[in-house]
């Protein structure tokens, strides 16, 4: 009689810990940025890492996954419509919270400032802009004490890598962006700039990147707990680090 008992207890348990049997074969569409190298990108290993962590944990999860990619306000727009389930690189927000449910967290991004090397600049706080030209990212999301600061001045431009190439060329005193995105810039598509800048150690800001589902998707608790419970697998089992590594994030 407790055997039996425990016996159940214990598969209970179990079947609790493990995702959504309901989810096999579900068909899941992932959407993401065209590109922003290394996390999303057709060009990139798996369409690049975010693409490649959110389809590798819903597929563990029982989903079949497409992963889409496009300009990032397309694919916002449209999950947020329910267009599409799922939403990769995503940073969190309260306004992007209520049409949009987040998973656990797959990395972290952290800003930095990246200056040409021998300028003497050092970054010490919002302060020791003073006077600069710093370039920006039409449409990223800065902290409000970086856009509200008007003792320095902010250059946008359509990407990361052209801020790179204004930096080298000596048209902006600085750019903000991803100390990750920045280095595999340089390495794969601005070699030219190899050994020519300099990352501030002290970061602007350290935020969390995520998986999001759509507030609209038939599923929406459901996957987000699916997902949750396969990143918790590949975590312990060591595929999310072979992820990491065949992006060369590590």
């Amino acid at each position: 009689m407790f055997g039996r008992a425990r016996l159940v207890i214990g598969v209970t348990a179990a079947a609790l810990a493990m995702p959504s049997v309901a989810a096999a074969n579900e068909e899941i569409t992932v959407a993401s940025l065209t590109s922003w190298p290394p996390f999303s990108g057709k060009e990139l290993p798996n369409k690049g890492f975010s693409n490649d962590v959110a389809k590798t944990v819903l597929e563990r999860a029982g989903y079949d996954v497409t992963v889409k990619l496009m300009p990032w306000s397309r694919a916002k727009k449209m999950t947020e419509r329910g267009k599409f389930e799922v939403l990769t690189s995503v940073w969190h927000n309260e306004k992007r919270a209520k049409t949009l449910a987040f998973t656990d967290a797959i990395a972290r991004n952290e800003l930095v400032f990246i200056s040409r090397k021998g300028s003497g600049f050092t970054y010490t706080g919002l302060d020791s802009l003073k006077g600069m030209t710093v370039g920006t990212v039409r449409g990223y999301d800065y902290q409000d004490a970086f856009l509200d600061t008007d003792h320095f001045q902010r250059e946008a431009a359509e990407s990361f890598k052209t801020n790179l190439k204004k930096l080298a060329a000596g048209r902006i005193d600085a750019a903000v962006g991803d100390r990750l995105i920045g280095k595999y810039l340089v390495s794969n598509k601005l070699s030219s700039l190899k050994g020519e800048l300099a990352y501030s150690d002290k970061a602007l800001s350290s935020k969390k990147l995520y998986v999001t589902v759509s507030r609209k998707a038939e599923n929406t608790e459901q996957l987000v707990s699916d997902f949750n419970a396969a990143l918790k697998a590949i975590r312990a089992d060591g595929t999310y680090t072979e992820i990491q590594a065949r992006h060369g994030l590590q």
